[in-house]
């Protein structure tokens, strides 16, 4: 099975919790807490879908 780290699932997954985090970081020095909660959201839901990749690779 290949690396977890070559998988671009998770690459792409990681670079997006990335994006959305800078995101939300411009959002709250903007003040803007409507969008910075609405990003906290989004954050969530993509943690827990790497979450699900990585414990369905643990299994494998």
């Amino acid at each position: 099975m290949p690396s977890l780290d070559n998988n671009i699932l998770v690459r792409d997954a990681r670079d997006w919790l990335h994006e959305l985090r800078a995101l939300q970081a411009k959002a709250l020095a903007r003040r803007d807490f409507v969008q910075a909660e609405e990003l906290r959201a989004e954050i969530a839901e993509v943690a827990a879908c790497l979450d699900g990749i990585l414990e369905a690779a643990q299994g494998a």
